[in-house]
């Protein structure tokens, strides 16, 4: 089936208007043809319009460019996934002595640290940004047992990124443009301001007091969260990072190796099962991995402060589709968007997600009550009547930001086994909470990826 530019642009610009979205940009490869188009605008006030090569924020997206660039490090023999981190960085020291001889790239990568992850912490711009934010990892608690449970782990990819820095003697944004970027082709891609503002750079939304987007209060970027979710791209750069990982870690614009066949099939071999299977099958490294009606799909998701994407990859399918855009409730934007072209490209049906079961709440569900925390938010899930429960959700500053507010409480309603759902959580439709306990008894909330731990 071909890909028809003005049908394809007609949905973008009809889904973005009708969720909300000031700018948004898609692109689509698919068996040797190429997609792509634009629609609205890069920020609310200055009216510039968005193109296919405007560079957006993409959020955790770069997580994947992070684990690949530790892969094209592995390749080269600069080190092992599975080796200590300790001995690349023997300053290292966290909360608990265990954890910090035992930590391994293989953890970090794919989540499974039990480090808390929502450690935003700016160190800085200088050279040693990553350096001061892995020093101040010290303090930070150990949620989970290490490799007992998937919790999305920010923390971990920056000190990822300072493990690159150690081994390579560059900083970690030098060392991605050498060791990504440029064998890759990529020509809108960055990570420092200074280089996203060599192009036609989008600017955030976030919602107003009348739940519109506006534009946000700052353009985001921390050095020390670079690896964790610091770049920018256009959609048809990202698709490029996309085949290449579909590829087997070849460049389809330069030819040029960037991952041995085994480090890009790794990326996309299952690591680790994910509790919410509305997010994620399984967790590779640096990727999500989903099952779609047989089909294998790998990619991530990404936000920043008012901007975000969605990235997907089928490599029996030979299809590669990214979303950027830049507020109002682009993901609805983009699970449409993958929806439809994986069913008309690829001949298979999203998984649906999680919904309300209807019914009462089932028996013993009461053991679920209680507060579950992170360093950034808070859950707090609390009697109801005998059909639901209620959930506030409690929010650090730069979740707040993301959703235009601190604190949003509502039902929370059965779903299937320990499986709830909730519609007041940012993500403008239902969204699974899911209560897990662990062999030592310990209880667990996750939700979004991350596992809040009950206190």
């Amino acid at each position: 089936m071909s890909l028809d530019e003005r049908y394809w642009q007609e949905r973008l610009d009809h889904l973005a208007a009708e969720h909300g979205v000031p700018g948004a940009a898609l692109a689509v490869h698919h068996r040797g043809q190429a997609l792509s188009v634009a629609t609205g605008v890069l920020h609310l006030d200055t009216g510039v319009t968005a193109t296919p090569d405007s560079v957006f924020q993409l959020g955790s997206v770069g997580k994947a460019y992070t684990a690949a660039l530790i892969l094209r490090l592995a390749d080269q023999g600069l080190l092992d996934l599975d080796e200590p981190v300790l001995s690349y960085l023997p300053g290292l020291h966290l909360a608990d002595p265990d954890v910090t001889e035992r930590l391994t790239l293989r953890h970090l990568l794919s989540h499974t640290s039990g480090i808390d992850g929502d450690h935003f912490l700016d160190t800085g711009r200088g050279d040693e940004a990553l350096e001061r934010y892995v020093a101040s990892c010290a303090g930070l608690r150990q949620t989970q047992p290490m490799g007992a449970i998937m919790s999305y782990c920010n923390s971990g990819y920056s000190i990822a990124g300072r493990v690159a820095e150690a081994v390579t003697g560059a900083t970690f944004d030098a060392a991605l443009k050498r060791l990504l970027f440029d064998p890759l082709g990529v020509e809108h891609t960055a990570s420092l301001p200074e280089d996203v503002l060599r192009h036609r750079a989008a600017y955030g939304h976030v919602p107003g007091p009348d739940g519109i987007a506006v534009p946000a209060p700052r353009w985001e970027h921390r050095r020390s969260m670079t690896p964790a979710g610091g770049l920018a791209a256009s959609a048809p750069d990202v698709v490029t990072f996309a085949r290449m990982l579909s590829a087997d870690g070849m460049s389809p614009l330069t030819g040029e190796r960037i991952l041995s066949a085994d480090s890009a099939r790794l990326m996309r071999t299952p690591q680790v099962a994910v509790p919410d299977t509305s997010l994620a099958h399984h967790w590779g490294l640096g990727l999500m991995l989903a099952d779609w009606d047989g089909l294998a799909v790998a990619g991530h998701d990404g936000s920043n402060v008012g901007q975000g994407s969605m990235m997907r990859f089928a490599p029996d399918a030979d299809l590669a589709v990214a979303l950027v855009a830049n507020g109002g409730h682009f993901g609805k934007v983009g699970d449409t968007l993958l929806a439809e072209l994986f069913s008309q490209l690829a001949g298979v049906s999203a998984p649906a997600g999680p919904r309300p079961s209807g019914g009462p709440l089932p028996a013993g569900a009461h053991e679920w009550l209680g507060r579950y925390d992170s360093a950034n938010v808070a859950m707090i899930v609390e009697p109801g009547d005998d059909r639901r429960f209620s959930l506030t959700l409690d929010l650090g500053s730069l979740a707040a930001e993301n959703l235009g507010g601190t604190t949003f409480t509502g039902p929370l309603l059965h779903s299937a086994g320990d499986v709830y759902v909730a519609d007041h959580l940012g993500a403008g439709d239902w969204q699974a909470v899911v209560f897990v306990r662990l062999a030592d008894g310990s209880r667990y909330l996750h939700c979004n990826g991350r596992a809040l731990r009950a206190g």
